[in-house]
């Protein structure tokens, strides 16, 4: 009955490894913000999946307009040519609902330097929090330790084919 127990964990652990697999894509914004607009200085560039992680670069910009909070001081741990800060994870029904915290990502202490004359620094993060959520119809949102946050569809971290296709 012992071994039992260990060969149906080991094939619910397989199965859940291999339901999370999937081919390596990525794919990145690249838009113009519209005449009297301005990109928010907290902004999603790129995501993707490398295969066994979700992952997402935003842009952190230091130059700001006068609407914008300041720059404030991110904590966490520099990972080649990002910084990887420490982050909450928020689920909700749509883009203005009310926002659930799913969870919390310390990577480190290390305090985030911009390098003013590049105008802001590329942060990178794992989201893998989200994955059950992928094909909820749901929006999830990264909030940095200064309060700024990003939301995005979370349906857009599926690769293209598994999207669902827009109601004409």
């Amino acid at each position: 009955m012992r071994s039992f127990r260990i060969l149906a964990g080991v094939v619910v652990s397989i199965s859940i490894h291999t339901s999370f697999a999937s081919e390596p894509w990525e794919q990145c914004e690249s838009y113009t913000a519209m005449p009297g607009h301005h990109h928010a200085p907290f902004e999603l560039g790129c995501w993707g999946d490398d295969g066994s992680h979700l992952h997402a670069l935003f842009m952190y910009a230091w130059r700001r307009y006068p609407d914008d909070p300041p720059p404030a001081v991110l904590h966490g741990r520099r990972d080649g040519q990002f910084f990887r800060p420490n982050v909450t994870f928020q689920i909700g029904r749509c883009w203005k609902s009310p926002w659930t915290t799913m969870g919390r990502l310390h990577v480190g202490d290390e305090a985030l330097t911009i390098n003013k004359t590049k105008g802001g620094s590329g942060l990178e993060v794992q989201l893998d929090a989200f994955r059950p959520y992928l094909r909820s119809g749901k929006c999830g949102r990264v909030v940095l330790d200064s309060g700024e946050g990003d939301a995005f569809s979370l349906e857009s971290f599926l690769p293209e084919k598994e999207r669902s296709k827009p109601h004409q």
